[in-house]
């Protein structure tokens, strides 16, 4: 089951009930809540899904932060795109026999895996929780295109600007966020390898788009964020 009893407060829900277009029942709350999860932790860098897994399941992020991310076979990264407490990066593993990126822990996280084959009788039993998930891809789609947009037309300052409005919102529809500042535990290669650290990006940010392997950290790794 979710990592808490009370639906109400729990990140997926919450996520959850920020993009239906009707309040959730309270059967569909306590459906969600009684999904059976298997929680694990992982530490920052870590992969939790690679190119070309098949997975038989998908995660829920309980806690930290995750992300997606691409790699060339001369070892350059291109992040993709974050995922926050709440968020489900893989829904689409539903539908894929291979994924065709990775994702790894942006910072110490706690996913929860659910099989497939609960997700899709969740579905059957709930539709409009199935319209709701269907809903988030295509949320996360609009906000890929966004990310093409930032890192391919965009100065530096507002490449970041864009990207802390982006995660910020996102936080405070989970009720991680409050008034204009979050937590932002980041390392500066990861932010580095999300907003593009060649040229201007990486003079105005100041990352020396360090090698993650070797554990790398931003001198600023729990800053607070201020909008």
């Amino acid at each position: 089951m979710l990592a808490t009893t009370e639906p109400n407060s729990h990140p997926f829900v919450l996520r959850i009930e920020s993009v239906v277009l009707v309040a959730l029942s309270e059967a569909e709350k306590d459906a969600l809540a009684a999904l059976p999860m298997h929680v694990a932790e992982y530490d920052t860098y870590q992969d939790i899904a690679s190119e070309h897994d098949r997975p038989g399941r998908a995660f829920a992020v309980l806690s930290g932060i995750v992300f997606s991310y691409k790699a060339t076979q001369e070892g350059g990264r291109q992040i993709m795109a974050y995922h926050v407490a709440g968020d489900v990066p893989d829904f689409q593993s539903m539908h894929l026999e291979v994924l065709d990126f990775s994702l790894a822990a942006a910072t110490p996280c706690r996913v929860g895996f659910v099989p497939h084959d609960t997700l899709r009788a969740l579905c059957h039993t709930y539709p409009r929780l199935g319209d709701a998930f269907w809903r988030t891809t295509r949320i996360d789609g609009a906000l890929a295109r966004e990310w093409l947009l930032n890192i391919g037309q965009r100065e530096a300052y507002p490449r970041l600007a864009h990207l802390f409005c982006e995660l910020i919102t996102r936080l405070k529809a989970v009720g991680l966020a409050h008034g204009r500042s979050c937590a932002l535990p980041l390392s500066q290669a990861v932010l580095a390898d999300a907003m593009r650290h060649d040229g201007p990006a990486r003079h105005h940010t100041g990352f020396a788009g360090s090698d993650p392997r070797k554990g790398a950290r931003s001198e600023a790794a729990d800053a607070l964020v201020f909008l």
